[in-house]
């Protein structure tokens, strides 16, 4: 369960895609000036060296931040303000491309004074890469626990604006009941919030399974984005991945539309394939 290092995979199209739906969530969330919450079930380290020993054993960020970076010029406005952002990270000087951060790094950038961001990880290595990545913030409170238990502690979060992300790395058949449990019991308790749920397309049946739990779990609208950079084949590993939004912000879909396009003519065009659909349309 913690042999999981997300280090070998940063900056990958999986990353990518996550990325641009959060940046598109919290700027949505964050429009009004009521304090907002930001819950990450698996925050990972925070931040990462693309230059270290595991980023470099697959590169896997040259596919996916990479490839957008050399394509930025004819890419969509909120792809471009993300790439951007991504140029002026410490060490990206100059058209290189070192650094990257992962989900609660970007949160702690997007989030404001009178936010607060509730992070969960466990794993030995990453929780103190986290939290020397994240520095004295009084927003932020990042916990060494297991995520799916640890949200269940921020079910009364201090706003009533707030971010769910659930993305656990699925190396157990057992995560994908526990996002579910996780879905069913937020909605319950908030059923305003956001939930979003990462998800990799490694065996498409387990994938459905997944997202028919999710859909049964809440009575939210729920809205499926969905990257593919090969066809689905058994054996082959992840060959797309998804983001999966209960409550999504109405300017969600409307900006993926254009998106999600991009990023599958971008990252694979030869083989890509996006999915925008509502499972459960909003009212």
């Amino acid at each position: 369960m913690l042999s999981y290092q997300h280090a070998y995979h940063a900056g990958n199209h999986a990353d990518l895609l996550k990325h641009l739906v959060l940046r598109e969530v919290l700027a949505y969330l964050t429009k009004k000036p009521a304090p907002v919450t930001y819950v990450d079930s698996h925050a990972g380290e925070g931040a990462y060296d693309l230059t270290g020993p595991l980023a470099q054993r697959l590169r896997e960020f040259e596919g996916g931040v990479g490839a957008a970076l050399r394509a930025a010029p004819k890419a969509p406005a909120p792809v471009r303000a993300f790439l951007d952002e991504v140029r002026a990270l410490p060490g990206n000087e100059g058209g290189a491309l070192r650094t990257l951060l992962g989900s609660p790094g970007w949160a702690q950038r997007w989030l404001r004074e009178q936010d607060r961001l509730f992070l969960f990880e466990q794993h030995p290595q990453a929780f103190p890469a986290l939290q020397a990545a994240l520095g004295e913030d009084p927003r932020v409170t990042a916990r060494k626990a297991d995520g799916f238990a640890g949200a269940l502690s921020i079910l009364r979060p201090p706003t009533k604006r707030a971010l769910w992300l659930l993305d656990p790395a699925y190396e157990r058949r057992e995560e994908d009941q526990e996002v579910i449990r996780r879905v069913r019991q937020v909605s319950r308790q908030l059923p305003g919030a956001v939930v979003a749920i990462w998800y990799p397309v490694v065996e498409r049946a387990r994938t459905e399974a997944l997202l028919e739990g999710v859909l049964e779990a809440t009575a939210a609208p729920l809205l499926k984005l969905e990257l593919s950079i090969a066809p689905d084949h058994p054996g082959r590993g992840m060959t797309g991945s998804g983001m999966l939004v209960a409550n999504p912000p109405y300017t969600l879909a409307e900006s993926f539309a254009e998106v999600l396009p991009w990023l599958m003519d971008t990252l694979a065009p030869d083989h890509g394939a996006g999915t925008l659909r509502w499972l459960r349309p909003a009212p």
